[in-house]
């Protein structure tokens, strides 16, 4: 508090202020007579050293008597042993808002000169002096933290500062102070309206500690308010024994509405199902919980729609729908298709068949074919090679004698040589077709035989697409050839080869005779001898010739008229001696020698040869189209191209 302001003498003390425990701490004031003195400096020592030994002037103001000069002058010791009664203990709340954690603190009031002060005295962490000695001899205490203040006398505001420093028990600075455990929340956003949650706080004794949270609790904390008791906060999710179902709509195909349908549930769900169930998923979430959602329509409806179809350059009309599962006979129906979706949902579709269009469809363009033509057997002629020699000879004896005494000899001999043949020669007359770049016309369209049918639980088979069909179509559209000149078939060439065996004859035949005779006159007496002798020989040569015809077409070939030939030949000779005597030979070829031909017929093909007038079906391909439909590609030929 301030000293007393009454005008006072010079140099006569005022009464004395005791702001602490300690009478050293005394502040006290004087008043003073500075009208012929100039002031001294805050901080001068007093001037009675030897009373005042510690307290020097911190403040000076005037006095307000009747007149001036007088001034009051106060003077203060530092404190130097403040410690020993500047302290107050107890709990605070150092950290956090209010209902935080508390800690045992000690609070020290100091008042330091302003030229000693510090802000960054003491240290955090720094031991508390142990002052008054023994007060805290169980508690270590550490500096935590310090606020300056004003102070709360004007006349040592100049000199001093005055501050608060805050000092906690260390043991408490190693604890931990608040525990949290939590897991997440698995309930969606939308179901936590029909299931709040619930929060819970509750004071207990005992050291915090990291909690674990059970059964409903989504968090769980446990904060320390002090060394003895800590709080415990809990939040809950508030359970319900009834299944939560939100109920919604939302768009679907075609504007129809569907239903949409989540439920919550405590139990184990499973997935809906059924025809008009557009999906239903269950989700387990984790914590024994499950949702289910499933969307719903009250009925599918048609959709009808439409593809171009670029094989017959039209469009096809569909209606799609999902229904039941398909019955065995529908899945034989006409034009329909049936795609599962799901076990108890199929996607049907039915194409409105474009009848007209397809029974219509007609096209026509030209091209070039390469075909591989038979060759054609025209003709067989057989000529024959034949060859004659006739063989004759034929001597007479001529001599003549003189003188009595006669002697006459001679020799002779003679010899003949005949021959003939027969060779046959077989000339085929063949003709090779050129089917090369053949112009022909190819007509495209559709054809529907007879379908398949299921008619009460029985499968019958349809008939194909045969050629005889493509033609009855090709008549009736193709415009370059009239009903009564037809069209037909290209027919499947069959050529045959065969082997003809010529065989040729040669004979040759010789004939040989000869004789001596001779004769001798002496004395009258004759001598005669005479002898003869003939001989003949045979040769038959065989050859024989194979022609192969390749394979061919060709009508009834018949050799029938070639006939086998026979080989005659034939040699003669004589020789003639005197008095009569000859000899002579002849010989022949044997009566059954001939050459032939075989076989005599070559049966005719079929066909005996290639087209070559009015039209035909050269070739067609068929593809399976649809709805009972086959996509017909025909080549027709004009077989005038081969004629000759």
């Amino acid at each position: 508090m301030p000293v007393s302001q009454l005008p006072q003498a010079p140099y006569r003390q005022d009464r004395a202020v005791f702001p602490t425990p300690l009478t050293t701490d005394v502040l006290f004031s004087e008043v003073r007579d500075c009208t012929r003195a100039s002031f001294p400096a805050y901080g001068t020592p007093h001037p009675n050293a030897a009373k005042w030994p510690n307290h020097k002037l911190i403040f000076i103001k005037t006095v307000d008597i009747e007149r001036d000069g007088i001034f009051e002058f106060y003077y203060a010791a530092d404190r130097d042993t403040q410690d020993l009664y500047n302290f107050a203990s107890g709990y605070r709340n150092v950290i956090g808002n209010v209902g935080g954690r508390e800690f045992r603190v000690v609070l020290r009031e100091y008042v330091t000169p302003r030229a000693d002060f510090d802000p960054l005295f003491p240290e955090f962490g720094a031991a508390m002096p142990n002052v008054p000695e023994g007060t805290f001899d169980n508690i270590e205490y550490v500096f935590f933290d310090k606020q300056q203040k004003k102070m709360d006398q004007a006349e040592l505001d100049s000199l001093y500062v005055a501050e608060v420093r805050t000092y906690i028990e260390r043991a408490f600075l190693d604890e931990k102070l608040s525990f949290s455990a939590e897991r997440p929340t698995l309930t969606p956003e939308r179901f936590r309206a029909t299931l709040p949650t619930v929060v819970t706080e509750e004071i207990v004794e005992g050291k915090a500690s990291l909690p674990v949270p059970t059964g409903d609790q989504i968090s769980i904390s446990e904060d320390q308010i002090n060394p003895d008791i800590k709080r415990v906060r809990t939040v809950s999710r508030s359970t319900s024994d009834d299944d939560v179902t939100l109920v919604g709509t939302r768009a679907y195909v075609e504007q129809t509405v569907a239903s949409t349908t989540e439920t919550y549930s405590q139990s184990e769900l499973t997935a809906e199902e059924g025809l008009l169930v557009v999906q239903s998923q269950v989700t387990p979430l984790g914590d024994g919980s499950f949702i289910r959602e499933t969307v719903t329509v009250n009925e599918w409806p048609e959709l009808v729609g439409s593809d171009w179809d670029n094989n017959v350059k039209a469009q096809v009309r569909k209606i799609q729908q999902f229904v039941d599962p398909p019955t065995e006979a529908d899945l034989y129906a006409q034009d329909t298709s049936f795609t599962p979706v799901t076990k108890d949902r199929f996607l049907r579709v039915t194409e409105t068949v474009p009848y007209e269009v397809v029974a219509g469809y007609f096209v026509t363009y030209s091209s070039t074919v390469d075909i591989n033509l038979p060759n054609v057997l025209r003709s067989v002629e057989v000529v024959w090679s034949a060859d004659n020699a006739i063989g004759t000879y034929e001597s007479n004896w001529n001599g003549n004698a003189a003188g009595d005494n006669i002697s006459l000899s001679g020799s002779e001999r003679g010899e003949a040589n005949g021959s003939a043949s027969q060779e046959p020669e077989v000339l085929l007359d063949i003709e090779y077709p050129w089917g090369q770049d053949c112009p022909i016309n190819i007509h495209i369209f559709y054809v529907k035989p007879t379908e398949n049918a299921y008619v009460d639980g029985q499968y019958t088979a349809g008939s194909f697409v045969s050629s005889d069909l493509v033609i009855s179509r090709l008549i009736e559209k193709a415009p370059y050839w009239s009903s009564a000149s037809g069209i037909k078939r290209w027919p499947a060439f069959k050529p045959e080869s065969h082997r003809i065996i010529t065989t040729g004859k040669r004979v040759n035949v010789s004939a040989q005779c000869n004789g001596s005779f001779s004769f001798a006159r002496s004395d009258e007496q004759e001598h005669q001898d005479s002898t003869s002798g003939s001989g003949f020989s045979v040769a038959i040569d065989t050859t024989i010739n194979v022609t192969n015809v390749p394979p061919t077409l060709h009508p009834l070939i018949d050799l029938s008229y070639v006939e086998d030939r026979p080989v005659v030949a034939s040699a003669s000779c004589s020789v003639q001696l005197p008095f009569g005597g000859n000899a002579s030979s002849s010989a022949s070829s044997p009566s059954n020698i001939s050459a032939s031909v075989n076989p005599k017929s070559l049966s005719a093909t079929y066909p005996q040869d290639i087209p070559r007038s009015g039209y035909y079906l050269l070739r067609y391909q068929s593809e399976p189209y649809k709805w009972g439909w086959h996509r017909v590609t025909a080549s027709v030929i004009d077989a005038s191209l081969f004629a000759r």
